[in-house]
């Protein structure tokens, strides 16, 4: 207990959403590992028409939440949007990373995040562009930090 008294406690929550509207319907997916997930989602929506990227649309939060030794706690949440792609694209990463392509890359790039290295997706600058939505959620703990 002595312990938790001195430490300071990060909890990060990371979850995909990829609401697709197609028509009347609009589905609400959270993706998991799986990759028959993934296939079975893209047969799905196949199924109802949604093969334009506009109807693939998502985007991924993280929700970081500090608790601090005095006992407050700090709460930052970061997204990042995107588009899925099929099929798959690269083996780096996991889950949804080979299917999601995330808007605002530098000079053009169109990969996604199974196609990125850790540094690249993660990383801050100088050595990657934070593109996670885990990075942004770590960039506003620093910059809190800083004021």
């Amino acid at each position: 207990m002595t312990l938790l008294r001195r430490a300071v406690v990060f909890l990060l929550f990371s979850c995909c959403f990829a609401p697709f509207a197609v028509g009347q319907l609009t589905l609400k997916v959270k993706i998991q590992a799986d990759p028959t997930d993934r296939q079975l989602l893209f047969q799905k929506l196949n199924e109802r028409g949604a093969t334009a990227a506009s109807q693939r649309r998502a985007h991924f939060v993280s929700a970081l939440c500090v608790a601090w030794p005095d006992g407050h706690l700090e709460e930052f949440e970061a997204r990042v949007d995107g588009v899925l792609v099929w099929p798959p694209r690269g083996k780096q990463g996991f889950g949804y990373d080979p299917m999601f392509l995330p808007d605002g890359q530098p000079d053009g790039h169109a990969r996604t995040f199974g196609e990125m290295s850790s540094d690249e997706k993660h990383g801050l600058p100088p050595h990657g562009k934070g593109l996670s939505h885990r990075a942004r959620a770590f960039l506003k703990l620093a910059e809190a930090c800083l004021e």
